[in-house]
């Protein structure tokens, strides 16, 4: 074997290409890469914009909280609208809401990956972590700290949705024992920021 073939065999191997009678394909981390991204990729997306009556539906349901638009967010959000969701404690759907919390707020029998289930499920839990948060939020125990209104929030209504959107993360017991919740929370500022502008 020439000096040559040796270098170009050598490459071969450092890349993870195995070359057999039947071809040459990729192996190691490089092909590893390629795989995870295509199954990332093969993931199916629901478009919101199919269920725009159904999202309608729900905010109209709870008017003084919701909008279409803040329940698609909080979706995008928890989901980004992929079905098969699993989180590593088992949650799963496009609301990622725990069975319990899916199973009240949810048509019976109805499956976490199904949209329609999902809107219904994840508007009707802001709208009753509103109803408890309403009064101490009222009564100025509450309130998103580290945050600064840009002065357009004058009924404070941002506000109350990000502490919402806090309580559906963490429990609205949490958000209660501690006076409200924080921007700065690396588990639910995306969550609050993205869905209390929406």
């Amino acid at each position: 074997m020439d000096r040559m073939t040796t270098r170009i065999l050598t490459a071969i191997a450092a890349v993870g290409v195995a070359c057999t009678a039947t071809g040459c394909h990729q192996s190691g981390p490089a092909a590893d890469f390629e795989a995870a991204h295509q199954e990332a990729t093969s993931v199916e997306v629901v478009d919101p914009g199919d269920f725009q009556n159904e999202l309608d539906a729900a905010a109209a349901a709870c008017p003084h909280l919701l909008t279409p638009q803040r329940i698609s967010t909080s979706i995008e959000t928890f989901s980004g609208w992929r079905l098969d969701q699993v989180t590593s404690a088992g949650i799963r759907g496009l609301a990622q809401l725990p069975d319990d919390q899916f199973a009240t707020h949810a048509p019976p029998g109805s499956d976490p990956d199904d949209p329609r289930a999902a809107i219904t499920a994840i508007a009707g839990r802001m709208c009753e972590i509103g109803t408890e948060l309403t009064a101490p939020f009222d009564r100025g125990q509450l309130q998103l700290q580290d945050w600064a209104s840009t002065g357009k929030d004058l009924d404070r209504t941002a506000e109350f949705v990000a502490l919402v959107v806090a309580g559906v993360m963490a429990g609205p017991q949490y958000v209660i024992d501690h006076g409200g919740a924080s921007v700065r929370d690396p588990d639910s500022s995306d969550a609050m920021i993205r869905v209390m502008y929406a």
